[in-house]
């Protein structure tokens, strides 16, 4: 799955040194729990192409999708005009 970062922004609940770039795609190699400095629970990535013995909080990214949805909308058009 890839996901693009949309707060880079240092974190003080994260334990993780901040190497995200706002705006990059990262691809996700796996989703995990991690517990902050606070000890509250939340679900994380760990990133391809970051230090991977870090996660970084889900709340960071939205998910990218491979699908072109203005060419699925077309599509359909074409389906229903046949």
């Amino acid at each position: 799955m890839r996901v693009l970062c949309i707060d880079a922004s240092n974190h003080p609940s994260s334990k993780a040194p901040c190497d995200l770039v706002e705006g990059q795609i990262y691809t996700v190699i796996s989703e995990d729990e991690a517990i902050d400095v606070y000890g509250k629970i939340e679900m994380c990535y760990s990133l391809e192409g970051t230090d991977q013995f870090y996660a970084y909080a889900k709340s960071r990214f939205i998910p990218v999708s491979d699908i072109d949805e203005t060419e699925m909308v077309r599509e359909l058009q074409t389906v229903k005009q046949d």
